[in-house]
Formats: structure tokens, C-alpha cells, sequence
């Protein structure tokens, strides 16, 4: 599952996207689904739970 623009679309604010990450993550492994996020936001930026799983940061 790709979710575009994931930051404005869900007018999370920084200290929401740890939260928004770990549910997503039991969500994925519940129905066996991936998940794949774009984030308008610099790698060092994001959260250590989210920083092992980046891909590609421009």
C-alpha cells in the first residue's frame, strides 16, 4: 500500500509520526500487507524507529 504525501494528508505534526509508524507497522504484519510511505521530510529529521526504514532520501 502506497501512501503519497503521507505527512500533509494526514496533518500529522513530527512528534505523531513514531505513533502513526508503530500502528502502521501491526496493521502490515496483521494483513500481511506493505506498506510504503512518502514523507516530505529530511532522513535526520524522522524518528529512529523510522530512519531503518527509509529507502531513499533525497
Amino acid at each position: 500500500m502506497y501512501l503519497d504525501s503521507f505527512l500533509t494528508i494526514a496533518n500529522m505534526k513530527d512528534d505523531e509520526i513514531r505513533h502513526a509508524i508503530e500502528k502502521l507497522d501491526i496493521i502490515s504484519e496483521k494483513y500481511h500487507v506493505k506498506t510504503v510511505l512518502s514523507v516530505s521530510k529530511n532522513e535526520a529529521e524522522l524518528p529512529e524507529c523510522a530512519k531503518a526504514k527509509v529507502i531513499l532520501s533525497l
